[in-house]
């Protein structure tokens, strides 16, 4: 008797060592132990099952021929999460049902996305910086230490369980003293990445920016690499002075502006108080959520260069990370 599989979205984003989130439909059946999977895609493709606390229990390639994928399923396996990945931004989860098998996955199903539209591609989701919120030492179901990052992360507030394997795998130069330290050395206010595998679990992190408790002017616009690289991200730093719809502008300590697009749907999350002790936020979307520096007019030239910060009480600085040249998500640090 043939099971039908039903590639369905997700109720809920969670986080544990493998990163899930919600995604489209796509038919398929079980038939004895063989899992057929009616999806066109890539040659390459990755069937993988995860235990109810998100734990990898098993992965393999798939064999694709004519429009399907069939892989033989160990006992047991059909009953827990299933995942087809079967490229970059094609991944489903698979739950078992009984839908009807005459039932053609509908044009809106297929197009459903597992990350907020603002983003566009699943790759742009992924690769999303996170602020984390706090950092708790405890022990899974099977007694190995991790570490749960609790964080914002793609605009929603979640949790990532970390093995004690999982390093700091770069960070700026002020902080390298925390690069192959657990994640024990993270702390609240930090924007971090996650170095993911294919099946989008966590392999490493990248630190790129922590607060300090001085106020001091840095350079408007600059690669990851200044600030500490995740290897795929661009984001600009400085201090906002202008907010209108649709962009942001950054002004360097030498007074140069750099006007910045915003997504309209952009993520912008705090880390207040810096000088008395971190205190991270979700303040909204979209430009309109980013606060400014008032600048006075006679502290610019013609130009539109600010030419002095003498009197001007800098409170604010912005961290944007760009995806083709547009804010996503925007981090702002406030003394």
């Amino acid at each position: 008797m043939k099971r039908i599989i039903g590639i369905t979205a997700a109720a809920v984003m969670t986080f544990t060592s493998s990163i899930f989130a919600a995604y489209g439909n796509v038919g398929g059946y079980m038939d004895g132990d063989n899992l057929t999977i009616e999806h066109s895609g890539s040659d390459a493709a990755v069937v993988a099952v995860y235990d109810d606390n998100g734990r990898l229990v098993y992965a393999d390639h798939a064999k694709y021929d004519d429009g399907k994928y069939n892989l033989s399923l160990p006992d047991g396996m059909a009953d827990k999460k299933i995942r087809l990945i079967a490229g970059e931004e094609e991944t489903y989860d698979v739950t078992i049902g009984e839908p009807d098998p005459t039932e053609a996955p509908t044009e809106e199903a297929e197009q459903a996305t597992p990350f907020p539209a603002m983003y566009e591609k699943e790759g742009n989701a992924i690769h999303a910086p996170a602020l984390i919120r706090k950092v708790t030492k405890t022990v899974d179901e099977e007694g190995e230490l991790i570490y749960r990052l609790s964080m914002y992360y793609q605009g929603a507030e979640t949790e990532a369980d970390v093995k004690e394997t999982v390093t700091i795998a770069s960070a700026p130069a002020q902080q390298s003293y925390v690069v192959g330290e657990t994640a024990a050395a993270l702390k609240e206010g930090d924007v971090i990445h996650f170095v993911c595998n294919l099946s989008h679990k966590i392999k490493s992190i990248n630190l790129i920016y922590r607060s300090d408790f001085t106020k001091y002017v840095q350079t408007g616009t600059d690669t990851a690499n200044a600030l500490g690289s995740d290897g795929t991200n661009t984001y600009a730093f400085g201090i906002p002075v202008k907010t209108e719809k649709g962009y942001i502008s950054l002004s360097s300590g030498n007074g140069i502006i750099k006007d910045i697009d915003v997504a309209a749907g952009a993520f912008v999350y705090g880390v207040k108080n810096v000088s008395k002790g971190y205190m991270t936020d979700f303040l909204g979307i979209g430009s309109a959520s980013v606060p400014k520096v008032a600048v006075p007019h006679d502290h610019f030239d013609d130009d539109g260069t600010i030419i002095t910060w003498t009197g001007i009480d800098i409170d604010y600085y912005v961290l944007a990370r760009l995806v083709d040249g547009a804010a996503t998500d925007i981090v702002v640090i406030e003394y």
